[in-house]
Parts: structure tokens; C-alpha cells; sequence
């Protein structure tokens, strides 16, 4: 199985944030410059290249959020924008 980071963005309100950026911005080994746009429902998957600490940032309409995550086969992040 494949190492995930899934999650969701939402906004303070806890709606969900659709077509936003979502990147990994640090991690324990080299990984390319990646990002991917959440879903309608605010969701959004990134695989990462090996089990460890990784940094996850998502940039909106003036305002981002950042969580550290440790993974281990898969991760779950809730990021709340605003």
C-alpha cells in the first residue's frame, strides 16, 4: 500500500473549501514540487515517497493553513482555512 496524506479543507465554519492548492512543504526525504486542488467536497489525496513527518499547506483567498502530519501507510489532516 501506497503512503497517503488524505484530508479535507474547510473554512472556519467547517464548510468545505473546494479548488484550492494543497502541497507538502517539508518531509524526511526529497520529494518533487507537487500540489493538488481539493475536490468540490473539500477533500484532496497526496502520496508521498516514504513513512515520516511531513509538513501540509494549503493557500486560499488570502489566507493558508499548515499541519505537520506523521505517516505511517496513511494519514489523515484536517486543514481549516480562514
Amino acid at each position: 500500500m501506497p503512503d497517503l496524506i488524505t484530508g479535507v479543507v474547510t473554512d472556519p465554519a467547517g464548510s468545505p473549501v473546494a479548488g484550492v492548492p494543497v502541497a507538502l512543504t517539508a518531509g524526511p526525504v526529497p520529494f518533487p514540487d507537487l500540489a493538488v486542488l481539493t475536490a468540490d467536497d473539500g477533500t484532496f489525496t497526496l502520496g508521498v515517497p516514504a513513512p515520516g513527518e511531513y509538513r501540509v499547506a494549503v493557500h486560499g483567498s488570502g489566507t493558508s493553513a499548515e499541519a505537520t502530519v506523521t505517516v505511517a501507510g496513511r494519514a489523515t489532516v484536517t486543514l481549516v482555512l480562514g
